[in-house]
């Protein structure tokens, strides 16, 4: 009868550990579920603080009072981008390997 005592005391424990276990699994859950809630709630908030403070920014900034475009940077920036496209199209220009004399100077390679 004592031996009937004691296991029911080990399944008495065991059945408690088991349901303390899922108790705990499920504050777990109910706490992360709870967290991802308020930092979904914080991004909304942050994106339309965030979106209010962009425009406020784009209306106070003098886009309409900006002077044009000088000749001389507009034929700048078209060699630049002609430039660039020449080098995705046609690959890098080749390569002209300098020679140097017994002194250590730079010869020209038209002789």
């Amino acid at each position: 009868m004592e031996a009937r005592r004691g296991m029911d005391a080990v399944i008495i424990y065991a059945g408690a550990l088991i349901l303390s276990f899922f108790a705990h699994a499920a504050l777990y859950i109910f706490t992360t579920m709870r967290l991802l809630n308020e930092i979904d709630q914080q991004m909304v908030e942050l994106d339309a603080k965030l979106a209010g403070a962009i425009q406020s920014v784009m209306k106070e900034l003098p886009f309409g009072d900006m002077e044009p475009v000088n000749p001389i940077q507009q034929m700048i920036a078209q060699l630049i981008q002609s430039s660039i496209q020449q080098k995705t199209e046609g690959g890098e220009p080749p390569i002209q390997v300098l020679t140097r004399d017994d002194k250590g100077l730079f010869t020209s390679s038209e002789k």
